[in-house]
């Protein structure tokens, strides 16, 4: 009796602490039964599974496609576990560390990755290919009766893995209209898949932009943007790019004549941890534009100048665009109150010095005009002389663009 006495205790208490999650490591939970997991489903209503997607995610990806398959059958699919589609996202690691990296590069030139979303869901198409399980696991979610956007959406990304855009499409319109948008939020997590991989089928770009564009009321009214509200402005942009390719325009990896500048971010181990988007420039004849943002980006011209040189251009100005001119390893910045300007360099902002009288005249593009001559860098904004400052010989010779 005492015996069983405590067998029964130590099993309520290793089900307690799984209910909260603090099961210490290395215990076994193969006590739990099918129902006791249903039942901290339910009585979570799975508000922790957002916060394990990443660790579900790296440790799925270590095993045998095979076997990750069916493990994420059952942590995705519905269930005797849990009730409902498990399509949670979260955002990964932003240019990781070789060792952590699931895409080791070639040795060279540096190539931005990381920072994407990333979710079990993509990861059970994914080993779904790998294995050539892909009509397995149609089947399964077409045998889920219960309709919702969730099942559609799982459709879609089947379908766009069969490369079948014709279903992929079909799919998507049933998720449409079984959905209900809050504009006002964030898109859902099925909304983020979509946008994913949805992004690389042009059959479907009309209606993503649609969709996603549902939330901009959700994502201008932020000054600074999270992170999120930069991962989807990078993808509306990027769906809009697309269909503009026509016209001729070119992301700057790709426009040979653009190959004498370089981008540059200024990143830290935070921005990288939380997973900020890599920066993106679009390349257009006479022109360059900032359209994902990681911190504070830069395009270098290549080639140090020094001696006797000037620079001009327009640049946006003000609401969250703020372009500036980095010359000699400063720039200077007038700011949005037009009572004050600042001077940084790549590290940040290094003094800040009022304007008197306020700045009069600004426009949505403003010109900076930036001359070295005999050891002195002069910086005119809109015509009006913002900085004068003496530089020696030894001074950073590179030209940048900073998109703030």
């Amino acid at each position: 009796m005492a015996d069983d006495s405590i067998v029964l205790r130590c099993r309520w208490l290793s089900t307690f602490l799984w209910l909260f999650g603090v099961v210490p490591f290395g215990v076994t939970t193969s006590f739990l039964r099918a129902d006791d997991q249903a039942a901290r489903s339910v009585i979570f209503a799975e508000q922790h599974v957002t916060d394990s997607v990443l660790s579900i995610h790296e440790r799925m990806r270590k095993l045998p496609a095979e076997l990750r398959y069916e493990q994420l059958i059952a942590w995705v699919l519905p269930g005797p576990k849990h009730e409902g589609f498990r399509l949670q996202v979260d955002f990964g690691v932003t240019q990781p560390a070789p060792p952590a990296d699931e895409h080791p590069l070639p040795a060279g030139q540096r190539v931005a990755n990381g920072g994407m979303v990333v979710s079990p869901a993509l990861d059970l198409v994914d080993a779904a290919v790998q294995c050539d399980r892909l009509e397995d696991l149609r089947h399964r979610v077409e045998q889920i009766d219960r309709q919702s956007p969730q099942r559609a959406a799982m459709l879609t990304l089947i379908h766009l893995a069969r490369k079948d855009s014709e279903a992929a499409l079909a799919a998507l319109e049933q998720c449409l209209e079984v959905a209900v948008i809050s504009v006002s939020d964030a898109p859902a997590d099925w909304e983020w898949l979509l946008a994913v991989r949805g992004r690389q089928c042009p059959e479907l770009h009309e209606r993503l932009a649609n969709l996603l564009g549902a939330h901009l009321s959700w994502l201008l009214p932020e000054f600074a943007r999270s992170m999120p509200r930069q991962h989807l402005a990078a993808i509306l942009l990027d769906l809009q790019q697309q269909q503009a390719e026509a016209g001729g325009a070119t992301s700057l990896d790709s426009a040979t004549s653009m190959n004498q500048w370089d981008a540059v971010s200024r990143m830290t181990a935070a921005t990288r941890g939380r997973g900020e988007p890599n920066p993106w420039w679009l390349w257009k004849p006479g022109s360059v534009s900032s359209m994902a943002s990681h911190n504070e980006d830069y395009l270098y011209f290549n080639t140090p100048l020094r001696g006797d040189y000037e620079v001009e251009c327009d640049v946006s100005g003000f609401n969250g665009r703020d372009g500036h001119l980095m010359v000699a390893g400063r720039w200077v910045s007038a700011l949005s109150n037009h009572t004050d300007f600042d001077i940084g360099t790549f590290a940040g902002r290094t003094t800040r010095f009022p304007l008197d009288p306020p700045l009069t005249i600004t426009r949505e593009w403003n010109h900076y005009r930036t001359v070295v001559r005999n050891g002195t860098v002069t910086t005119w904004f809109n015509g009006r002389l913002l900085h004068q400052e003496q530089i020696t010989s030894d001074s950073d010779p590179w030209l940048a663009i900073r998109s703030n």
